[in-house]
């Protein structure tokens, strides 16, 4: 068990082992300990509009200063999501709510956090906001010559027009 070491350095080694023949080593790993890593989890659409965004700290070589997610169209975010809690924060998961977007879009999204050592991140992940939200239930009352579709119409941007089912 090795401690002492600073995160963020690139350390080097090797196994080796010496007999009376002489001594014998083996190829050079290396590895660095992160200062902070964030991990983007997933997200959720609990409302219409809204999506909850779900992130994670797993290490922190520091104070963790502030925490959440950059969010955008593309991979350029261009939009900063923090966590309005106090400060510190400590590691593990966390979630935050997104609000105001425009369904029919795909947006982009990574979680971050930020410690004395840096600003660091997760990688990133997508999510699409549909513009109904429906679900097919299983048919009910099936006899042999009938059955009775069942569906749910969630949150909606407009007023339904039409509302049926398709069969084949």
């Amino acid at each position: 068990n090795l401690t002492g070491l600073t995160c963020d350095t690139t350390y080097h080694y090797r196994a080796y082992a010496t007999n009376a023949d002489g001594t014998s080593y083996g190829e050079d790993q290396s590895f660095a300990p992160p200062c902070l890593e964030a991990v983007t989890v997933g997200s959720s659409s609990p409302y219409f509009n809204t999506q909850t965004l779900q992130g994670d700290i797993t290490i922190s070589a520091d104070i963790i200063t502030a925490r959440g997610f950059q969010w955008g169209n593309d991979t350029s975010y261009g939009n900063n999501l923090y966590d309005s809690g106090s400060s510190p924060f400590a590691a593990g998961t966390y979630s935050l709510n997104l609000s105001g977007l425009t369904c029919g879009n795909t947006y982009h999204f990574r979680a971050f956090g930020t410690n004395s050592y840096g600003t660091y991140y997760g990688a990133d992940s997508t999510f699409s906001m549909p513009c109904m939200n429906l679900t097919t239930q299983p048919a009910g009352s099936v006899t042999q010559k009938s059955a009775i579709f069942n569906g749910t119409v969630g949150a909606t941007i407009d007023n339904i027009n039409i509302l049926g089912f398709e069969y084949g």
